[in-house]
């Protein structure tokens, strides 16, 4: 699976490059929003993990200009941050999973790949 990660905590990120580099995923990342959509640009990713306080434009830039391209309102976004701020359903496009720091990997893996799966059921 291709997986997108973009935060600001350039060691958290490290650590999740890793961990899923290891257990097989194709992982790119991005310590800020001007990366992360550069990266968009370029190639899509089956998800997108992004944190909301994502610096250079942050999580909303990011949202905005995926909402924007056709090709890109279809990758699942996977939110790093407050539930609560989310959970109204105001991010477009619509949020697959969020998690608040601290988090276990192991759970972000988990929501990732029933991702994978829905999407198998669905074509």
């Amino acid at each position: 699976m291709d997986i997108l990660i973009a935060d600001r905590d350039v060691v958290l990120l490290d650590t999740m490059k890793r961990y899923f580099s290891r257990i097989g995923h194709c992982v790119e990342t991005a310590a800020c929003g001007i990366d992360c959509l550069e990266i968009l640009e370029s190639w899509h990713p089956d998800v997108l993990v992004l944190d909301d306080e994502l610096l250079w434009g942050g999580s909303h830039g990011v949202l905005q200009e995926m909402r924007k391209a056709a090709d890109l309102h279809q990758i699942p976004v996977v939110m790093i941050s407050d539930l609560d701020k989310w959970e109204n359903g105001e991010a477009f496009p619509p949020l697959a999973g969020c998690f608040s720091k601290p988090f276990r990997l192991q759970s972000l893996h988990d929501q990732i790949c029933s991702l994978q799966t829905s999407a198998r059921t669905h074509n």
